[in-house]
């Protein structure tokens, strides 16, 4: 039986991060058969409210598949800790999903579109390194990344009680909180799970997916190895964009004008100037 993967994120009460929701649902469950989809938000009715047409959109395309948004932990659905920096960064770590039976979960920013099949990468490194999950230290710090593949029962049995300690005390791990890679460090560290070694590089962390964040350039400048964080839009993930965009799902789907104007306009306009120059 192929293995199932869980894709998992949450994010805050922002309107410009809440417009992400969807095509990550959407990506992750069209170029992953065997997927589900799950994603937290402060306040679901309001969510439910604010891009009702969208998600509504999904259904019929994606009946018989399992996705799932719903609420923060209570412990965490507070003014005190949305206070935060990047509070919804936070949560996803500190957050046990919901949607079970999976063998393993993609705990991801939640502005990252899937346009391939990520999985057969991750489980490659988690053979090679013996590690329940791929992520890296990052050089000279205290931080991991924040996107990472993990192994569902053997990751979160180990730091499940880590979670329920901070939650109940989060002194006791590490308050106020600056970053998010910052905590997952020390969950791992406070877990039975092993820390990466400090000079594993990128390729123990695979990305294959296009990181559309608003913070970050569209366009890499020069070496993508030295250039400021981009999108990553080499040109064979705009034909995997391509190859996407071009399916019945994504073409059925209905998404926020915002996220089309920002997101969707420019990776098109970049795929028909990479046509009219081959």
């Amino acid at each position: 039986m192929p293995d199932k993967v869980l894709f998992f994120s949450v994010v805050d009460d922002s309107t410009q991060h809440q417009q992400f929701v969807i095509p990550f649902i959407a990506s992750a469950l069209i170029t992953h058969p065997n997927a589900s989809c799950e994603v937290r938000v402060p306040n679901p009715p309001q969510f439910f409210a604010t891009f009702a047409k969208e998600f509504d959109s999904l259904i019929p395309i994606f009946k018989g598949r399992n996705f799932y948004v719903g609420p923060w932990p209570n412990e965490l659905n507070t003014a005190k800790f949305k206070d935060q920096s990047s509070p919804g960064a936070l949560v996803r770590f500190l957050c046990l999903p919901y949607i079970k039976r999976h063998s393993c979960t993609y705990i991801s920013d939640i502005d990252m579109l899937f346009i391939n099949d990520i999985l057969p990468g991750h489980k490659a490194i988690m053979e090679s390194t013996g590690f329940p999950y791929t992520n890296i230290i990052r050089p000279n710090t205290k931080r991991m990344t924040g996107c990472m593949m993990v192994k569902s029962k053997e990751y979160y049995d180990a730091v499940a009680p880590v979670i329920e300690r901070y939650l109940s005390a989060p002194e006791s791990i590490y308050y106020p909180i600056s970053k998010d890679e910052e905590l997952l460090y020390r969950l791992i560290e406070e877990s039975s799970l092993p820390l990466p070694d400090p000079t594993w590089s990128d390729l123990y962390r695979p990305s294959s997916s296009i990181h559309t964040s608003l913070n970050r350039n569209i366009d890499m400048d020069g070496d993508w190895r030295e250039s400021p964080p981009s999108w990553g839009l080499t040109p064979e993930k705009l034909q995997q964009a391509k190859a996407l965009f071009a399916t019945p799902e994504w073409q059925a789907m209905v998404f926020p004008k915002a996220y089309q104007e920002n997101i969707l306009d420019p990776i098109r306009a970049r795929i028909t100037v990479g046509e009219q120059v081959r």
